[in-house]
């Protein structure tokens, strides 16, 4: 009976830990070559709840989600991080000023295709200054335009605010969210985890 449990946990966690490899961007940080729970680096992964570690399930209101305001970066807490609570403690959600470095000094180039799956694939391709790529794909706002929403652990300090890092066809940027029940509970957001050199 204990091993029939070891194996079904192992199962329900297999969605968190399929894609763990690092990329090396020439950057001061390497990046997961997928996002957390993802099959392949074109696959969205799991989203959740902006700044939580809950799994988000669209247009479901979760009570358990606690509104708080971070007063520190969240980074590799074993309590906060879905990076870290899932792939483990090598791994990590990237802060503001590692987003603005992937941002600043990489070329990030829009795709937009249809996989051998028959999916349609929509995102960037980013090739850091070795000549390393990664692809950051779209997620829950693919329906909208191609865009999407990733997590930084970095809180607007002394607000209810959260950096998420934003993109679109045509942008790419960090801007801190107002965090609140609103926000919290209509916008998915993905994790690509980094870890140190």
């Amino acid at each position: 009976m204990k091993k029939l449990i070891l194996i079904l946990v192992a199962m329900a966690t297999t969605i968190h830990t399929y894609a763990q490899e690092c990329v090396d961007l020439g950057l001061s940080v390497n990046w997961a070559s997928c996002n957390l729970g993802a099959e392949q680096p074109t696959d969205k992964g799991v989203l959740f709840y902006m700044g939580s570690s809950i799994e988000f399930n669209p247009g479901v209101i979760n009570k358990d989600i606690k509104i708080v305001d971070h007063n520190k970066d969240f980074s590799g807490d074993p309590d906060l991080d879905p990076s870290t609570q899932y792939w483990g403690t090598m791994w990590r959600t990237p802060t503001s000023a590692e987003w603005g470095e992937l941002i600043n000094r990489c070329t990030w180039k829009y795709y937009n295709y249809v996989d051998d799956r028959g999916v349609e694939c929509k995102g960037y391709e980013i090739t850091g200054p070795n000549g390393n790529r990664i692809l950051l794909p779209t997620n829950y706002f693919a329906r909208q335009g191609g865009t999407g929403l990733y997590q930084t652990s970095t809180p607007k300090y002394d607000s209810k605010k959260i950096n998420i890092l934003l993109f679109s066809p045509k942008r790419v940027y960090v801007q801190p969210w107002k965090y609140n029940s609103m926000t919290v509970h209509v916008y998915g957001v993905g994790y690509r985890p980094v870890t140190d050199k």
